[in-house]
């Protein structure tokens, strides 16, 4: 889940002059990092330290960051 959800976040900038991906895969790519997410966390049990944390938060994160730039460049650049 989490490798998709980078996957995603890192094919919206070449796919952008479609204007799809900037609606459509930031917000799956979240989506898919708060799944792995939670799988990480139900799998880790107790030993869930804040390394871990941090690590598998990372493509919610970059979700959102690639969501956001996204966003910026079609609001100030993009010529239809």
């Amino acid at each position: 889940m989490r490798t998709a959800s980078v996957i995603l976040s890192l094919l919206t900038f070449p796919l952008l002059w479609l204007m799809l991906p900037a609606l459509v895969f930031p917000p799956a790519a979240f989506v898919l990092g708060l799944k792995g997410y939670r799988r990480a966390r139900a799998r880790a049990g107790w030993n869930w330290h804040l390394p871990q944390q941090l690590l598998n938060a990372l493509p919610m994160v970059l979700a959102l960051v690639v969501g956001a730039l996204a966003w910026y460049m079609i609001l100030t650049g993009y010529k239809a």
